[in-house]
């Protein structure tokens, strides 16, 4: 038996990568606030929870026990929940946007790798998280601070974690993944923020038809980062 939790599969990305671990036999548990009615099937099940509010995340540690107890093959961390969140220049940002975007972007990871380690780190089977990343991480975006320095503390978190595990009997392998520039409507709404001044690239990039679809990137993220070998600590770019 193989499982995968996943954040975010309400749509894009996320839709897309349970669909795929679905059609692979995974057993999938879709974490959010939002169920998703295209997800369905006995391997299929959702649980609610707030990313807004990462301290409800501690709740979910009897789940996690109580699959741990089913002694999977393998149990897979996917936190692809994201926000573009508060846009703006400095100075301009709406408070409880800019905690928003760090709650959901940062703090979520942050927390779901906690609980996830504490629980399966003592344990044999295999273990993978993949932080789903951004090229905004390193690039300094005017009006978008706060989804790159989310983007960026990923990334950090990423390494870090590899850096803690790599000497355990039983080390979790964790790495980032930034996918691209895809179709969601995260990137509609982006593409129409007056106060985002790269909205016109984003635009471009739509008429031209150059944003990828988000299933056959879950596709390749699949069979690169899930299926195959990885060299845990590593951001991934997909072109």
């Amino acid at each position: 038996m193989k499982i995968a939790l996943i954040t975010g599969i309400s749509k894009g990305l996320g839709e897309g990568l349970a669909k795929i671990l679905l059609e692979r036999n995974y057993r999938v548990t879709g974490l959010g606030r939002n169920d998703n009615p295209n997800l369905n099937g006995g391997h299929y099940r959702f649980v609610s929870l707030d990313l807004k509010k990462p301290d409800k995340i501690k709740t979910i540690k009897p789940l996690l026990q109580e699959m741990a107890n089913e002694q999977p093959e393998s149990i897979l961390l996917i936190s692809n929940a994201g926000v573009h969140g508060a846009c703006g220049a400095i100075g301009e940002l709406d408070e409880d946007k800019v905690l928003e975007t760090f709650n959901v972007n940062l703090l979520s990871p942050v927390l779901l790798s906690n609980v996830f380690t504490d629980v399966f780190a003592p344990l044999s089977l295999h273990k993978r998280i993949l932080n789903v990343s951004s090229a905004a991480a390193n690039s300094p975006i005017p009006g978008g601070s706060t989804y790159c320095q989310t983007k960026a503390g990923v990334e950090i978190l990423t390494r870090v974690m590899f850096e803690e595990q790599k000497n355990k009997p039983y080390p979790i392998e964790v790495i980032a993944i930034r996918p691209g520039r895809l179709d969601t409507p995260m990137q509609a709404e982006l593409r129409h923020l007056p106060n985002l001044p790269m909205g016109p690239i984003l635009r471009k990039a739509y008429e031209d038809g150059a944003l990828k679809d988000p299933l056959l990137t879950a596709r390749e993220i699949v069979e690169k980062f899930v299926d195959s070998p990885i060299e845990s600590g590593t951001t991934y770019t997909l072109e």
